[in-house]
């Protein structure tokens, strides 16, 4: 069941608030309970198959997890996280590696939804009890903190304290209309960014790299395009799902921490990664870089160190050599700009930041080229038709609108006779080339039109909607609201779903 789903938006989440809003006036202690059946009811309507591995996941690192808080055991920190570790290499890498050794070409297997994120975020929580970081609480409450549907399926990768305290606090929660108010509000525009651009631009996008997959001849144009549409469709994708998980668990009165923040606004690519899937990049940085050494030691340490952690980052994404070499591609950004941080004056001042985030969006881009591609001779063959500079840039049609040019252009391309359809594509891309660079993302607008209840307090979750202009905001979100559900796709999964 996807979010951007009409069975999600005019059934599922109607029916479980209500059943919280029910028990939370009646039976307050039947709250939790309800929340951990429909988020097992989520979870199931994927495959239901897999739903006593969440189960069996969540029951055995519960205990070890009792366990070594108990006893402060080492040697069940090892167990429990190879435990982890060997449930995801079985699912996820195992087949990928028997392919490498026979040389097989066989489908790879269903993965089991969202077990690269409850991985993760049950290992952080072995950890933290090793180091005496956990506050310990009830079963019915680590298995919502592992299981609560809104970022159950791909995060943001959540602490077990940054969670569970809110648990508790969440069957004492008085404003319960407040928070569904600025919840949805949230959530709007999260699927908003999901159905309205990401799902717009995917055609084009799709198009391209599945030429490209199959050697077909693409304009260098269409091929640069092609490859920034991926760029921007995988942004609006992926932070309209973290908006509406954000969102999602605000009605509940949980607040889940911010996942992104402007990434492609970025000056540099160490300042790329403090801004995308921010929660994965602080648990690479606090449970891998950090343990293998960070820093320390010197900089040829901290440059292996930091190649390491963005290999095992990029095959955390998936099993496959274009999600390890993406990993590689961006260990190597990562060496030569912490190589150059000191080094580069030119770069100041608004021009200099200018010039800091073009270069920084160009390879970026490439890398996602790589990502994107279904293999590495797709990936190689994409980066050809970019960097061909001996054929012509500009696709067929345009020589109908500019007849003197028609020698000039070539007869291949995948838009050589779909005017309209390119057009669309590029109208689509300055909208979002518009958004990204030039307005506040969703954290940034939403801030500016809600009143802090403390002044001591910065984030969303702790601010309250303006009652100024609040009809006028209602009136404007039901309106893209319903917009949304005349375009929602039914065949249009998120792309993280699939890590």
């Amino acid at each position: 069941m996807l979010f951007n789903s009409y069975e999600f938006i005019l059934f599922f989440f109607p029916l479980c608030f209500s059943f919280y809003y029910f028990f939370y006036k009646k039976r307050i202690n039947h709250v939790l309970i309800s929340l951990l059946f429909f988020s097992s009811v989520y979870y199931s309507w994927w495959n239901y198959k897999y739903l006593p591995l969440l189960v069996f996941s969540i029951l055995i690192n519960y205990i070890l997890g009792e366990r070594i808080q108990k006893y402060r055991e080492k040697l069940v920190v090892v167990l429990g996280v190879s435990l982890n570790l060997s449930l995801l290499f079985y699912y996820k890498y195992s087949h990928f590696i028997i392919d490498q050794i026979y040389s097989l070409t066989s489908p790879s297997p269903v993965l089991p939804l969202a077990i690269s994120f409850y991985t993760f975020q049950q290992i952080a929580y072995l950890v933290d009890s090793y180091k005496q970081k956990i506050v310990k609480s009830s079963f019915k409450n680590y298995a919502l903190f592992i299981a609560f549907f809104p970022q159950l399926i791909a995060g943001p990768i959540v602490h077990y304290n940054e969670i569970i305290s809110q648990i508790d606090n969440t069957l004492k929660n008085k404003k319960i209309l407040k928070n569904l108010e600025i919840g949805i509000t949230i959530f709007i525009i999260g699927l908003s960014k999901k159905v309205i651009l990401a799902d717009s631009i995917s055609p084009f996008v799709n198009q391209i790299f599945d030429a490209a997959e199959v050697n077909m001849l693409i304009t260098p144009l269409e091929s640069w395009l092609g490859a920034i549409a991926y760029s921007f469709q995988l942004y609006f994708d992926f932070s309209g799902y973290s908006d509406m998980a954000i969102g999602l668990a605000y009605c509940f009165g949980i607040k889940l921490p911010q996942n992104f923040n402007s990434p492609y606004k970025a000056v540099s690519i160490i300042d790329f990664w403090r801004r995308w899937h921010i929660t994965l990049s602080n648990f690479l940085r606090d449970y891998l870089y950090v343990p293998l050494g960070g820093n320390r030691n010197g900089k040829f340490n901290r440059y292996k160190n930091l190649f390491i952690t963005m290999l095992l980052g990029g095959l955390w994404h998936g099993a496959g050599w274009t999600y390890i070499i993406w990993g590689m591609i961006h260990g190597f950004y990562l060496i030569v700009n912490h190589c150059f941080t000191n080094q580069i004056t030119l770069l100041n001042g608004k021009k200099g930041q200018v010039l800091s985030r073009g270069l920084t969006f160009f390879f970026i881009v490439q890398a996602w080229v790589v990502f994107k591609a279904d293999s590495i001779q797709g990936a190689w063959h994409m980066f050809k038709c970019m960097y061909d500079f001996n054929h012509e840039w500009l696709p067929h049609f345009f020589g109908r609108y500019i007849p003197k040019i028609n020698s000039y252009l070539p007869a291949y391309g995948q838009y050589a006779n779909s005017g309209s359809q390119w057009a669309e594509a590029c109208l689509y891309l300055i909208l979002m080339s518009f958004i990204i660079w030039f307005l506040p993302n969703s954290t940034q607008w939403l801030s500016n039109r809600l009143i802090p209840i403390s002044s001591q307090n910065t984030d969303i979750g702790h601010y309250q909607l303006s009652l100024q202009s609040k009809n006028y905001y209602a009136f404007a979100f039901g309106f893209i609201l319903f917009i949304v559900l005349l375009n929602i796709n039914q065949h249009s999964e998120f792309l993280y779903y699939q890590f």
